[in-house]
């Protein structure tokens, strides 16, 4: 069994650490929302920015497979995941998971 909020707070957890070591970022903002039956957490820095799409194409050679991990796991849970980002002009993380959880039955 899974937790929403665990997998929120790794999350946010893991970008933060990704913005101490790669960002060199002044400022970071953390917000939350509700979003009708949702929460979305916004995780913002002024940093240095990356391309996305390069990052995607070499995650496990690069050892960026945070960022995909944080992906898979918000949307087995019914949430998303948008990153972006620009060379020189920081990132925005958009998290967005289900308040409420369906039970779903798995079958093995």
């Amino acid at each position: 069994m899974y937790s929403v909020r665990g997998i929120l707070f790794r999350a946010v957890r893991e970008l933060l650490i990704n913005i101490a070591k790669h960002a060199g970022a002044k400022k970071v903002k953390v917000s939350l929302a509700r979003k009708g039956p949702n929460i979305q957490i916004l995780v913002e820095d002024d940093g240095t920015g990356f391309d996305w799409s390069e990052v995607r194409s070499r995650r496990t050679l690069s050892g960026s497979f945070g960022l995909f991990n944080i992906h898979e796991r918000l949307d087995y849970c019914g949430g998303s995941f948008r990153l972006e980002s620009e060379l020189g002009r920081g990132t925005l993380v958009t998290l967005e998971a289900p308040l409420i959880l369906e039970t779903k039955s798995r079958k093995e």
